[in-house]
């Protein structure tokens, strides 16, 4: 393995853990406790229905950010199986 291939690796797996965080914030926490940031509010819902659609939608993205870190993460130690999806 080579230098840059090892730094490779090691930038994948920081920013495959740091993406893996932004999800599980945005996924579990959802639009209103702003993530992990607290457990208060920062605003009133008026609309309960659209709230909880949108509330959907957003911890939806999160899941996906989840995915995405993942895939970091796992590229980081099977970087030539995993090289085409890391490009997508």
């Amino acid at each position: 393995m080579t230098r840059s291939s090892i730094a490779l690796r090691v930038v994948l797996f920081i920013v495959g853990l740091v993406v893996i965080f932004l999800g599980l914030n945005v996924g579990l926490g959802g639009i209103k406790t702003l993530g992990w940031q607290g457990a208060e509010s920062s605003f009133v819902v008026t609309n309960e229905a659209q709230f909880a659609i949108r509330d959907s939608h957003i911890r939806f993205i999160g899941g996906l950010w989840l995915g995405a870190g993942l895939l970091l993460v796992a590229g980081a130690f099977a970087l030539d199986r995993l090289r085409q999806a890391l490009i997508v």
